[in-house]
């Protein structure tokens, strides 16, 4: 094994095992030569040593230097007003401009408060939203894929101009390249506005298509 635990080629991953019927199985996964390193990082790994992988009882991920598509964009202390028409659907964003800071991108693009998938796959999705709004209002907020209403919806009332919180996960399952990812609020109640106080979105790809 390279200096300070750094992996080399022909180097084996070790001990890992797993516990079938009473007896302990040992499994050792040895790298190969034609596996990719930098810096001693396995970056990518050669069939041999992926079908190993796939084989063994029990696998090691975090030997390999991967990290999957990724992104954050989040906004505070905002008072940027959404007008609402009642029962119509409008983008989670400034009147002129975005409303969300990108807090990173990593193999996605974030513009607009829309987020564009480039590697298609699975990925899961949180949003959190603090809002203000009128009373006996009724706020929607939705996730759109595409211009295109999802599945994944929530909302909640205000009273007397309080700030309401909104949170929710989302599986977006078999995501393409070029997919847009973006998140609209309707109020159902009335015509009353919401104005955005906070938010946080965050977004990962599960696995690869």
């Amino acid at each position: 094994m390279g200096v300070c635990g750094q992996l080399t080629p022909a180097d084996e991953i070790s001990p890992f095992s797993n516990s079938r019927s009473s007896q302990m199985y040992q499994n050792f996964v040895k790298l190969n030569n034609s596996d990719t390193y930098v810096d001693g990082r396995v970056t990518t790994l050669a069939d041999s040593s992926l079908t190993s992988l796939l084989k063994a009882d029990s696998a090691v991920i975090t030997v390999l230097d991967y990290s999957p598509p990724h992104g954050a964009m989040a906004f505070a202390d905002s008072s940027t007003v959404v007008a609402l028409t009642q029962n119509t659907w409008a983008k989670l964003t400034g009147p002129s401009g975005p409303v969300y800071t990108v807090i990173d991108a990593d193999d996605l693009t974030i513009s607009g408060d829309t987020i564009t998938i480039t590697t298609p796959g699975d990925y899961m999705m949180w949003i959190g939203l603090s809002f203000e709004g009128g009373p006996s209002d009724v706020y929607h907020v939705v996730i759109y894929k595409n211009g295109v209403i999802t599945a994944f919806e929530m909302h909640r009332k205000t009273s007397n101009n309080d700030t309401g919180n909104m949170g929710m996960p989302a599986y977006l399952n078999n995501l393409s390249a070029g997919d847009d990812i973006s998140v609209y609020i309707r109020n159902t109640g009335d015509n009353d506005d919401a104005t955005l106080v906070s938010s946080q979105i965050i977004i990962y790809m599960l696995h690869p298509r």
